[in-house]
């Protein structure tokens, strides 16, 4: 599958890991998200639509 995918988006999906595993231990395990965690999703968030953005 990575032969066929551009690097650009491979890397957007395994940075939307960190995103998913941070929401999944909020809403599985209740765990609380500071500050910098929601900064840090943020970012996340607008760097992988930059990617998205870019791409076309």
């Amino acid at each position: 599958m990575l032969r066929t995918l551009p690097l650009n988006v491979a890397q957007s999906f395994a940075a939307a890991q960190f995103i998913a595993v941070i929401l999944a231990s909020w809403l599985v395990l209740s765990e609380p998200i500071g500050p910098a965690q929601w900064a840090g999703i943020a970012l996340i968030t607008a760097g992988i639509a930059v990617v998205g953005w870019s791409r076309g």
